[in-house]
C-alpha cells in the first residue's frame, strides 16, 4: 500500500485522490469523494492515533475470537483441552480490545473538536457521514433500538436464571439453546430429536454473544459522542 523510494507500490495520497466524485444511480447525489482526507489525516495526530488504535482493537478482538473458537492443534494443545483457560483468555483479550477501542473514540472526538476543518472537508465522505449522523446513531435510529433490544434480551436471560438459582428453583430457569448450530448438527448426524442438547460450544457462544452485544452498544454510544462533539465544533464556528 505504501510507495517505496524506488517507486514500487501505491501512494496513499494518489489512492485517496482518485475517488474525487461519487454519483448515485439516479445522478441526483454528488459528493467530492475522498477529497481533502489526506491533508486532514496528515494534519491531525489524533486522527492518526485513532485509526491506529481502531486497527489494533479490531485485531485484538479477532485474536480473542480465534483463540477460543479455533485453537491450534485441537487434540494436543493445552488451550484446546482446558475450557477455563479458553474463557479466561477470551475475556482478557476482549477487555483489552474494549479499552483500546475506547481510546479510539476518545481521540476521534478530540479530532472533531480540535482538528476538524469543515471548509477543507466540504462535501466529502467525512462531511456526509456527519450530515447523516442523526439517521445512524440518534436515539430513534433502528440501529440503536436493535442494539438495546439484543443487549437487554441477552442480559435478562442471565439475570432471570441467576435469580432462579439463588431462590433454590433452578428448574424454573429458562433454557438457552442455539437453534441453528443444533439443527445443522442434527442434520449432519442423521439424528431426529425434538430437544437439542446445549453443549460447551453453545454455552461459550452464548457468553461471547453477550460481549458482542455489549461492545456493539458501547461503540454506538461512543460514536454518538464523537458526532455530537463534531456538531458542537461546527456550530461554534
Amino acid at each position: 500500500m505504501y510507495r517505496t523510494n524506488f517507486g514500487i507500490g501505491h501512494s496513499i495520497k494518489d489512492l485517496l485522490g482518485s475517488f474525487r466524485s461519487i454519483y448515485s444511480p439516479g445522478g441526483s447525489i454528488r459528493t467530492c469523494g475522498h477529497k481533502g482526507l489526506y491533508g486532514t489525516i496528515n494534519n491531525s495526530l489524533h486522527f492518526q492515533l485513532g485509526l491506529a488504535l481502531a486497527s489494533l482493537g479490531v485485531i485484538t478482538s479477532l485474536v480473542a475470537q480465534h483463540m477460543y473458537s479455533l485453537p491450534a492443534y485441537a487434540f494436543y494443545a493445552f488451550i484446546a483441552q482446558d475450557f477455563t483457560t479458553q474463557a479466561a483468555l477470551y475475556t482478557h483479550h476482549q477487555y483489552i480490545a474494549g479499552f483500546i477501542m475506547t481510546g479510539t473514540f476518545a481521540h476521534g472526538a478530540i479530532f472533531f473538536i480540535r482538528d476538524y476543518n469543515p471548509e477543507q472537508n466540504e462535501d466529502n465522505v467525512l462531511a456526509r457521514m456527519l450530515d447523516h449522523k442523526e439517521a445512524i446513531t440518534s436515539q430513534t435510529s433502528h440501529l440503536s433500538w436493535a442494539s438495546l433490544f439484543l443487549g437487554f434480551h441477552t442480559l435478562a436471560l442471565y439475570v432471570h436464571n441467576d435469580v432462579m438459582l439463588a431462590f433454590g428453583t433452578p428448574f424454573n430457569a429458562g433454557r438457552r439453546s442455539i437453534w441453528l448450530p443444533g439443527w445443522l448438527n442434527a442434520i449432519n448426524e442423521n439424528s431426529n430429536s425434538l430437544f437439542l442438547t446445549l453443549n460447551n460450544s453453545a454455552r461459550r457462544f452464548l457468553g461471547s454473544s453477550c460481549y458482542c452485544f455489549g461492545f456493539t452498544y458501547d461503540y454506538i454510544d461512543f460514536s454518538k459522542r464523537c458526532f455530537r462533539c463534531a456538531w458542537f465544533q461546527i456550530n461554534a464556528r
